[in-house]
């Protein structure tokens, strides 16, 4: 352990000898015969623990250096003792209102000096150490204040997305319901033609399977979100599959002259084992997304082997637009819960807006993840990995 420096300031070169002496055994002493070398050497490196310091000296004498000593934020936690023969009750109180610590009257006994000196490199030792403790609460007591502000930030971000959610829920919910009672009423009443109502009927079997897929991804989100969750495992064709989910989009594509295509890459087995339901359900949003917001160009989804491990095989999906892309700041809005990017554009084509986080809850319950590249007028391309068995 290193052992602590005192620098000792008194004019006689006896004085000095004499307090070397005590202290030469416990400490490194640094000696200095007038005011300002004792200034210079307090600031040397590594700083002295503690000063002695006499009263009478000429040049600068020792209250002076006290109070610069003091007044200095580099040298003002040092503690300075006075050894004077200066003993009178005014002596003392002008030493104490200088600045310094404590004060021992010669003639010195040196078992006085060293409790004296051993004293006050302890206080100090335990005021740093409370300084540093301090610090560190507060630190903490900052940290803690800072986290619970973006706690409540976050808070409030999730009541309004919520309180967004609940309005587009509503109106979702209302639409089509008010076209199935419409439209049941106009029957209920007259009847109608055969062509109303086949028109009619044809309305209102779309807006049911609207309402009803709704209620199904709102309930879906729940059981995930709750991890009451269950998926089926069960063996499935892959190309059954593909042409199935290709041919069901083709037709909405279609309608807004977009070209639909799909690239297969080697390597997936063509039987695969898992819950192709769920499977599709991911699939089948990405593709309606990018249908949906794709206004010219074309969609393709490429599907192909991700990697093999024993666990089983990962396949990717890959959904692919020439839509308008997504700003960088904004990629990881899309798949928050009760977030809508565009919230207007997303009322014109209907739909909650919580499509995309649950089908990231999906592929994280089928061992995989769903990422994302877009470019801003680029277009876009969602990746689907999900974990099936060969």
């Amino acid at each position: 352990m290193n052992k602590s420096i005192i620098l000792i300031v008194d004019d006689a070169p006896e004085n000095l000898d004499v307090l070397n002496h005590i202290l030469r055994g416990e400490y490194m002493v640094r000696p200095a015969l007038n005011g300002p070398t004792a200034l210079r050497l307090a600031l040397l490196a590594p700083q002295p623990d503690l000063m002695l310091l006499d009263v009478n000296m000429p040049e600068m004498d020792g209250y002076e250096v006290c109070r610069r000593m003091k007044s200095d934020p580099r040298t003002s936690g040092i503690p300075i003792l006075f050894v004077t023969g200066k003993g009178e009750i005014e002596d003392r109180i002008l030493g104490l209102e200088s600045g310094a610590d404590d004060y021992i009257v010669k003639p010195i006994h040196p078992h006085i000096v060293l409790l004296r000196v051993k004293h006050h490199l302890a206080l100090r030792r335990h005021r740093e150490h409370l300084e540093l403790l301090v610090q560190e609460r507060t630190a903490q007591l900052e940290a803690a204040m800072k986290a619970a502000e973006a706690g409540r930030q976050a808070a409030e971000a999730g009541n309004r997305a919520k309180s967004a959610f609940l309005a587009v829920v509503g109106h979702e919910l209302r639409t089509p319901l008010n076209t199935i009672i419409g439209f049941s009423s106009v029957l209920a009443e007259d009847g109608g033609n055969v062509s109303d109502c086949r028109e009619f009927g044809t309305m209102i079997m779309e807006s049911s399977t609207g309402l009803l897929g709704m209620i199904n991804e709102i309930l879906d989100f729940i059981k995930l979100e709750s991890g009451e969750f269950a998926l089926l495992s069960r063996p499935f064709s892959l190309t059954p599959w593909i042409d199935e989910l290709v041919g069901e989009m083709k037709e909405p594509a279609s309608r807004k002259g977009l070209t639909l295509t799909v690239a297969r890459s080697p390597g997936l087995p063509e039987t695969l084992c898992g819950d192709a339901a769920r499977l599709r359900q991911v699939v089948r949003h990405l593709l309606d997304n990018a249908i949906k917001f794709t206004r010219t160009g074309s969609v393709e989804l490429r599907i192909g082997l991700d990697a093999t491990t024993a666990q089983g095989v990962m396949a990717r999906f890959s959904v692919q637009d020439s839509g308008p892309g997504i700003p960088a700041e904004r990629v990881a809005e899309i798949f928050s819960r009760f977030t809508q990017l565009e919230p207007a554009l997303t009322r014109a084509h209907g739909g909650l807006g919580m499509g995309l986080s649950l089908c990231r809850l999906l592929a994280k319950r089928m061992g995989g993840e769903i990422t994302l590249d877009s470019r801003v007028d680029a277009g876009s391309t969602f990746h689907f990995t999900a974990l099936l068995q060969p």
